[in-house]
């Protein structure tokens, strides 16, 4: 039942154990005497309800043989008691992720604001919610980690730069000496491009796992607290654990950072990976795994951009004036979003060829 060698030792070995000790001890206390393994005699004088079997030269047992029986009994009895005891300790929920699991995972909550953490207000929405409260607002979240948080941000994610970005893995990388896990709350707006530049950019084994919400805490039946909880048992989930890896949670789906984008302004469940699905759902039971949680992504350096690049779309009548004040901005670089199999109009195309001898690379897409 064990995924790598360190979950054998810290999880599976501890668990089975006493379970081998009490049978060992038990069997002893079987077959110790072998001449008279078929005899089993009940106490004269005590109240012990099992006895020892009897030697070969009496008719009962002697006292040594019934104290050293009785001992034997009573220690394989108590190691076999604490042996189910370890496997019926474990948080409810957990068996998909690991049966053997009694252990509680360390997560660090990184909170950046979003909609999950505001309020509305004649000015429209804020983010005034810190993570505390967050936390507080999720019923059982301790039955499956110890949760700590730190406050990146509170801000709106379409306000989201590359500095906090940053500092997101500049958080994840200090803490990845006491946690197993990193949950990320973050806007829904630019969840997936942070997301996906964390997948890029970070140097370390933990599951980053982005989560947010659709609704409001001060809105009806809010999605906060389910997806935050799905995100803590997912970061949770030793079969994420030691890969280094962004991902979010979502409508109790898991999602790569790869793969995943925002399909609806409203819907709870706006995030999906189009053409290959979820990596995984979450259960009652835990986390139902379909493909295997790891990085799809490249890895680029953990930093700031210190490079602009320009983003133009082709359509319908679009002139050459995008890429023409790109040009004259001093821009490092040019993305042209076509159409179909990358087409552009005939002026952007024209404007192309201008970068292109000026010296500012274009990619096409």
């Amino acid at each position: 039942g064990a995924g790598t060698l360190t979950t054998y030792r810290k999880v599976v070995l501890p668990q089975i154990l006493p379970t081998v000790l009490g049978a060992a001890v038990f069997a002893f206390t079987l077959s110790y005497n072998e001449a008279e393994r078929g005899l089993l005699l009940v106490g004269q004088d005590n109240t012990m309800p099992i006895e020892v079997f009897s030697v070969a030269s009496a008719d009962r047992a002697t006292p040594e043989m019934f104290a050293l029986g009785s001992v034997t009994t009573i220690v394989s009895t108590l190691l076999l008691v604490f042996a189910s005891w370890l496997v019926l300790r474990r948080p409810a929920g957990t068996s998909d992720s690991n049966p053997f699991s009694s252990m509680t995972a360390n997560i660090k909550i990184l909170t950046t604001g979003g909609t999950i953490a505001s309020t509305g207000d004649d000015g429209g929405a804020s983010p005034t919610t810190r993570g505390e409260e967050l936390i507080a607002s999720v019923p059982g979240l301790d039955t499956y980690a110890d949760v700590t948080v730190d406050e990146i941000a509170r801000i709106s994610s379409f306000d989201m730069d590359w500095e906090t970005i940053v500092r997101i893995g500049d958080a994840a990388l200090a803490a990845a000496d006491e946690v197993d896990g990193v949950v990320v709350t973050h806007g829904t707006d630019t969840m997936e491009e942070s997301a996906y530049a964390t997948d890029l950019t970070f140097d370390g084994d933990l599951p980053i796992v982005f989560t947010g919400a659709q609704r409001r805490p001060d809105e009806t039946s809010p999605d906060g607290p389910s997806n935050l909880l799905t995100a803590v048992r997912a970061a949770a989930d030793e079969r994420l654990h030691g890969i280094g890896a962004a991902y979010v949670a979502f409508d109790e789906q898991l999602h790569s950072a790869r793969d995943v984008t925002k399909t609806h302004t409203a819907s709870l469940g706006t995030f999906d990976s189009p053409g290959k699905g979820p990596l995984a759902i979450m259960t009652r039971n835990g986390l139902r795994v379909y493909r295997s949680p790891e990085s799809y992504s490249v890895d680029l350096p953990h930093t700031v951009p210190t490079h602009s690049v320009r983003m133009v779309k082709s359509g319908t009548g679009v002139p050459e004036a995008p890429i023409r004040e790109a040009i004259e901005s001093g821009t490092d670089g040019i993305v042209l979003e076509g159409t179909g199999l990358g087409n552009a109009t005939a002026s952007l195309g024209d404007a192309v060829a201008t970068a292109v001898s000026d010296g500012v690379p274009v990619v096409v897409t």
